[in-house]
């Protein structure tokens, strides 16, 4: 059953991809124009009509303030910027942040139920789901899995490079099963030539709850608590020692783990998987979140966003480190000129490809200090085929946090050779 469920989702996906992923074709069609007369309507008819709106408002909750909308879809309550456009059908919801390049489509699956083969866990249903939506893609290359929370229910994600129609789309995924054992599918797609807005799809995803819409009262009660719960007792950062990295771990005001790599070896590290587990006073783990980096070169450091939960006794990490994976990757961040700003509420990135050659994927991270404490750490973003010569101009949203000094974390400037 749940199976059939995922087929007739990617039925979904490719409508609603071949909606915003191709705007050149336009329909020449001459249309005839038809005039409808309205009928007369009965007492008896308006009041049935009344009453469907009133269930149809039941299902679907929206309060707006001057920069963000906040509705809630099948039991899933979330925000997004006031800028875009929302549509939604019985079988998923689409916010689009750039016409044809950029959108997120909401995916309800329904309740999901015990299955009769208890070996199946719900992690395992969850990545059923997030194959099923990636097999309606026409190909997919640099898949990564991983496991993390969305409004403290389980969920699993996937982040990859798909093509669609000819169009390379950079591809993340997330399943998250809520309280009540509904299952909802979180799809974010980007064209090479987006805007990359994904500093929106963060603050959508640290939005969502399950349930009714909030007031702005509550949201502002329960994002102070949420900051009050954060773990305090851990003092300054943890330095952590696996040759030839070392892994510093300092917490953020707002509740993450900020990891900044070093490799301090001669060789260049062709892959490292890092993963942050959480303990309970009895040593426990009680939550985790991981991360992966490709071609660390020698003296480079990478940092890494880790999500945690609002409390925990202590942490440990674990490194996977493979000195030789990936040896058609081409690592040119030597050849990449950051050049950087404070604008409004933001941070402006000029980025510069100084190679001789166009550079596949060039990812960076930024990260807000204040008063010698981290404030957070930015999600990972991500600048694609920027040609020889070429400067890029960039924009982190900081909705409104407080800061008083930043840095920029050039995370990666890959060419990765595939098919050569």
């Amino acid at each position: 059953m749940k199976k059939i469920l995922v087929i007739a989702m990617c039925g979904a996906l490719v409508a609603s991809f071949t909606a915003c992923g191709d705007s050149s074709s336009e329909s020449t069609a001459e249309v005839e124009e038809v005039v409808v007369e309205p009928e007369e309507t009965t007492e008896e008819e308006e009041a049935d009509a009344e009453e469907a709106l009133d269930e149809a408002a039941e299902d679907t909750t929206t309060t707006e303030d001057a920069e963000t909308i906040t509705t809630t879809y099948d039991g899933m309550t979330f925000s997004y910027p006031s800028d875009c456009e929302y549509e939604e059908s019985d079988d998923y919801a689409t916010i689009t942040f750039e016409e044809s390049k950029e959108f997120i489509n909401i995916m309800p699956y329904g309740e999901l139920e015990e299955d009769d083969d208890s070996t199946i866990s719900t992690g395992d249903w969850l990545e059923v789901y997030l194959l099923g939506y990636l097999s309606a893609f026409d190909n997919v290359s640099n898949e990564q899995s991983f496991d993390l929370t969305i409004a403290g229910c389980e969920a699993k994600g996937i982040t990859a490079i798909c093509t669609y129609n000819s169009n390379m789309v950079s591809f993340s995924g997330i399943a998250v099963c809520s309280d009540q054992h509904d299952a909802y599918g979180i799809y974010y797609n980007c064209t090479s030539d987006a805007e990359g807005r994904t500093s929106d799809y963060e603050e959508f995803l640290d939005s969502i709850s399950f349930g009714e819409a909030t007031t702005a009262d509550d949201e502002i009660t329960e994002t102070s608590e949420e900051n009050n719960s954060s773990v305090k007792d851990i003092e300054g950062g943890n330095t952590f020692f696996e040759d030839p990295l070392e892994i510093e771990a300092v917490p953020t005001e707002d509740g993450r783990i900020a990891l900044f790599i070093t490799n301090t070896g001669d060789d260049t590290v062709g892959q490292l998987k890092i993963q942050i587990n959480y303990k309970d006073d009895s040593g426990a783990t009680i939550d985790l979140d991981s991360d992966l980096h490709d071609v660390i070169l020698p003296g480079s450091t990478v940092v890494s966003r880790m999500d945690a939960p609002d409390t925990y006794a202590d942490y440990d990490i674990e490194a996977d480190i493979d000195v030789d994976a990936n040896p058609k990757y081409e690592n040119h961040a030597a050849d990449v000129e950051i050049n950087s700003n404070v604008g409004d509420d933001s941070i402006i990135i000029e980025i510069t490809n100084n190679y001789d050659e166009t550079i596949e994927e060039i990812e960076y991270d930024v990260v807000l200090y204040k008063d010698g404490n981290i404030v957070t750490i930015t999600y990972p973003k991500d600048v694609y085929d920027v040609e020889p010569g070429q400067t890029v101009t960039e924009k982190e949203n900081l909705y409104g946090k407080e800061f008083d000094d930043y840095e920029i974390y050039l995370n990666q400037a890959h060419n990765f050779n595939i098919g050569s």
